[in-house]
């Protein structure tokens, strides 16, 4: 990283624009298409103006990006300033984000001065100094970039250097247990992209489905109780009236942990706010680094999208069975002995009826996911780790 950070300090001011245009929408997807006015086309001169770079998002606000290699205290605010003036003189200041792009480390004074103009004029401040810059280069899906622009070619592990000249064996990924590990992996991460960036709209869309059948379940029951039907009922039909509403409560109760979780880190908001401004972009490279770096973080949410999936499963089952059991109920009480589709529903209710097994799977599944959507898994592995980390500390101790 510091070989990173000081190449970059060497760059012209049209080589760092230039890496600005090409980095930043693979930081923030919502920097795609930025128009580079700030420089000849073609070639790595500059022009003059204000801004070097800018795009009008899909919600109508303006970006505008300024570049800079000058590590002149206050040419950062001096940029910022001709930035704001023209879009004040535009009438356009109003939820605009203004982004420095530097090669160098400004100064915290100078920095907190741009926040500050920007707050006072109703728009955003974001700056790119050489640290970030630097670290955004060293991530593994930027090192085409790094390698453009700075020349630095990543080190190869001899261990790396094996895999690499090893030749690659056929096999079949049908039956390869890997491959279907793989593709469960990769739907998780997809869904916890999807659940981060819709986070309120999927909780209360799932939770007000739950509490509707929860509902509706307990108004079947007291329908039945009022045409004294009920009382008339078997056991076995009336563990399959009370189980869904036991079910749903429980998967109302399994959504509404999964806004109020128990898990919480330091880094955790920050993880979450990289992934919902990346969205799908480089979202592979994005997790195997986040793997290294927030381990418990990346399993806390991807155990809250497997539980979101587990709910899908459980609701499926639960209204597979509620029609069939409600229909064939409604049929054999009006005496279509006959019927084919009663027989037909009868035969299916014999092997579908909620026993045993299956009240015991609905248990599993909402157990499951309070234990991922709550993130009672992720501390599980926490303590676990903290504890073997321990013992192993003590046993070295020892033996030292």
């Amino acid at each position: 990283m510091k070989d990173t950070e000081y190449m970059l300090k060497g760059l012209s001011g049209g080589e760092l624009q230039r890496l600005a245009f090409e980095l930043l929408p693979r930081i923030n997807h919502e920097l795609e298409g930025l128009i580079h006015s700030g420089a000849v086309e073609g070639t790595h001169k500059t022009r003059k103006g204000t801004p070097d770079m800018w795009k009008e998002s899909d919600e109508g606000y303006l970006v505008y990006v300024q570049v800079t290699t000058d590590s002149k205290y206050g040419k950062v605010y001096e940029d910022l300033s001709k930035s704001v003036e023209r879009l004040l003189e535009e009438h356009r200041a109003e939820g605009a984000l203004c982004i420095a792009f530097v090669s160098t480390e400004p100064q915290s004074s100078e920095v907190l001065r741009c926040q500050t103009l920007c707050q006072q004029n109703g728009c955003r401040f974001e700056i790119f100094h050489n640290s970030k810059i630097a670290k955004a280069l060293d991530q593994v899906f930027n090192h085409d970039l790094r390698k453009y622009f700075l020349n630095i070619t990543p080190e190869i592990k001899k261990s790396e250097k094996a895999v690499l000249i090893t030749p690659v064996q056929k096999s079949e990924p049908s039956s390869d247990p890997r491959v279907f590990i793989g593709i469960g992996v990769i739907l998780s991460v997809i869904t916890m992209v999807i659940y981060l960036r819709n986070q309120p709209l999927i909780f209360w869309t799932g939770t007000s489905i739950f509490v509707v059948m929860v509902i509706n379940s307990i108004y079947r029951i007291y329908t039945l109780k009022k045409k004294n039907v009920f009382h008339t009922l078997d056991s076995k039909y009336k563990r399959a009236l009370w189980t869904p509403v036991f079910s749903w409560v429980g998967a109302v109760g399994a959504m509404s942990i999964t806004k109020f979780p128990i898990y919480s880190s330091a880094q955790i908001e920050l993880v979450k706010e990289e992934i919902i401004q990346n969205g799908m972009h480089g979202i592979v490279p994005r997790i195997i680094e986040m793997s290294f770096q927030n381990p418990m973080d990346l399993v806390f949410l991807l155990g809250q999208a497997l539980s979101l999936w587990l709910l899908a499963f459980l609701s499926l089952l639960l209204l597979t069975f509620e029609v069939f059991h409600t229909t064939h109920l409604i049929l054999n009480k009006r005496k279509h002995s006959k019927s084919v589709v009663l027989k037909l529903l009868g035969w299916i209710n014999k092997r579908t009826s909620f026993s045993q097994s299956l009240i015991f799977l609905n248990c599993y599944l909402i157990v499951v996911s309070i234990l991922f959507g709550s993130g009672l898994f992720a501390i599980f592995i926490q303590y676990f780790q903290s504890s073997t980390s321990s013992v192993l500390n003590q046993a070295m101790s020892l033996i030292k």
